[in-house]
């Protein structure tokens, strides 16, 4: 999938929504006018922050950010963690380059920074620190393979990735292991900290059917063990092994067995990927899905899964995809829910607020050429959020991380800028003045030399 600048057309913007204000003092959004004295989480004088597209394909890279929206205070709660302990080797280099950007994004979202400059500078960089070309991306692998191992060394992961358990059910008396003799539990880096569900006519019935649901499932360790194995006989003597040989080592140690996907009772974020797309077959997009704005779903009481109780969630983002799985047109945009209500975030530009019903064209794919492709629910609980405790202490921290961007911080490097114009102009001056007094002295010496030559000679 590509991600492309988003375009006027009406199926990217419902009819009812005026076009986004600019103004960066009170911004008139969606026809409705915000206090300027409202000042809350997530939700500044001017409204949420909108993410420029800084390549022309960065929407897949801001989408998935915008969804960390309710984890942003148990994130900058721990600003001072970063271990790489949890984070596989062959992600630490690239976990390091990102780190410092993304905790400014992280802090943007909590301030609400209006301050296009200062996002469009946050988002190169995050952009440069990835190592990513300057084209589209899935906004799910972007979760997978960069956001997720930055919540690993951040030590927050399991806010998502919990939510995902695999139980492996082979036996080992029944051969289900092969030549193995130890049993097998998944990674937990490999999970990717969502839930992929397939389309259906709600996700609570998408929800019904991949959670605590038995399925065929083959450990990815599995088949690292028979490349290993692979990779030991081939090395030594150099040996190339037939494709027939790879199979029958690969027959010997990959088993089928069942998973079960359910939740863990203290997860407060679940995230599902809707699959769209398998194998170039693109017929999911034009499946319509209604969005419930409130699901429930079994979650855990133990390790093993047995002992299970529902749980509440509601609906709290949505990334929205809008093309034919095209590279030359795809783009996402993101629906999130703030204290005054849903907004679309679209790049640079905001729409709302307005309330879930009012954006149901869009969560019941109902806009051409658009349908939803990853879902945020968090649980409804009446445990307090970090926000509400460590208020204070998280202003703080979020406004040391920007303290680069505020209007002070950049007035000083301004004023440094110029002062460092002036010193090189005023050096240019000196230099060009002494050269012009060069030249004059140099001038007035043949003049008297001139003027000695013509006395001797009329002498």
């Amino acid at each position: 999938r590509i991600a492309r600048p988003a375009d006027t057309s009406q199926s990217a913007v419902p009819s009812s929504t005026s076009a986004p204000i600019l103004n960066r003092t009170v911004r008139l959004v969606g026809g409705s006018r915000i206090d300027s004295a409202v000042n809350v989480f997530g939700l500044g004088t001017d409204g949420p922050i909108t993410c420029p597209n800084v390549t022309g394909s960065s929407c897949f890279l801001s989408s998935a950010l915008l969804l960390l929206r309710p984890a942003v205070p148990y994130i900058l709660r721990n600003e001072d963690v970063f271990e790489l302990d949890e984070v596989h080797e062959k992600f630490h280099e690239r976990v390091n380059a990102m780190h410092e950007p993304f905790m400014e994004f992280v802090a943007a979202m909590y301030e609400n920074l209006q301050n296009e400059d200062a996002m469009t500078s946050i988002l190169n960089k995050l952009y440069e620190a990835s190592g990513l070309e300057a084209t589209s991306d899935d906004a799910a692998v972007f979760w997978h393979l960069f956001i997720m191992p930055l919540l690993r060394a951040k030590k927050v992961s399991h806010l998502f990735d919990r939510a995902t358990t695999h139980i492996w059910t082979g036996n080992e008396s029944e051969g289900q292991f092969g030549l193995l003799n130890e049993n097998i539990t998944p990674n937990a880096s490999h999970h990717s900290g969502f839930i992929k569900v397939e389309v259906h006519d709600t996700m609570q019935e998408a929800v019904s059917t991949a959670v605590c649901a038995e399925r065929e499932y083959t450990p990815r360790e599995l088949y690292d063990i028979a490349e290993n194995k692979i990779n030991e006989i081939e090395r030594p003597g150099k040996n190339k092994l037939s494709d027939e040989q790879k199979a029958n080592i690969k027959g010997q140690y990959i088993r089928k067995g069942t998973e079960r996907v359910y939740l863990r009772e203290q997860t407060p974020f679940i995230l599902f990927n809707i699959s769209r797309v398998q194998n170039d077959d693109s017929t999911g997009l034009d499946r319509r899905m209604v969005l419930d704005q409130e699901i429930t779903m079994n979650v855990a009481l133990d390790d093993d899964g047995n002992s299970t109780v529902e749980r509440n969630f509601k609906l709290a983002s949505v990334v929205l995809y809008r093309g034919r799985n095209n590279r030359a047109s795809d783009h996402y945009f993101v629906l999130n829910e703030y204290e005054t209500g849903v907004y679309m975030q679209d790049d640079a530009r905001l729409f709302g607020p307005k309330s879930w019903d009012d954006w149901k064209e869009f969560t019941s794919d109902k806009v051409v050429d658009t349908c939803s492709y990853m879902a945020l629910y968090v649980r409804k609980s009446s445990e307090s959020c970090p926000v509400e405790e460590d208020g204070p202490a998280l202003k703080e921290t979020a406004s040391k991380l920007l303290s680069k961007y505020t209007t002070d911080s950049m007035a000083d490097r301004l004023q440094q800028a110029s002062k460092r114009i002036r010193r090189v102009r005023k050096k240019k001056f000196n230099v060009n003045r002494s050269s012009i007094d060069r030249r004059t002295e140099n001038a007035r010496s043949n003049l008297r030399r001139t003027q000695e030559q013509i006395e001797q000679s009329n002498a």
